[in-house]
């Protein structure tokens, strides 16, 4: 590591590389991190693509609206 203004934001990307590496964490990347003096806490995630599609509208909608609308529409 540089020791540059952002030292979280290093260590962040060299575990995300660490865990491109090992193939139990392939996919996995740095979720939550807590960086102490004595201590690193990680907590990883992987994200998953959702295939979909999306519209745009012109108004507020609310979410059981949507949810309501999905049902009907038996998707």
């Amino acid at each position: 590591m540089s020791g540059g203004d952002r030292p979280t934001v290093e260590v962040r990307d060299a575990v995300n590389r660490l865990l491109r590496r090992n193939r139990r964490t392939e996919g996995a990347e740095v979720g939550e991190m807590y960086l102490g003096k004595d201590i690193l806490v990680v907590r990883l995630k992987r994200p998953k693509v959702i295939e979909g599609e999306w519209r745009d509208v012109d108004r507020t909608v609310d979410l059981f609206d949507l949810m309501s609308m999905h049902e009907r529409e038996g998707i």
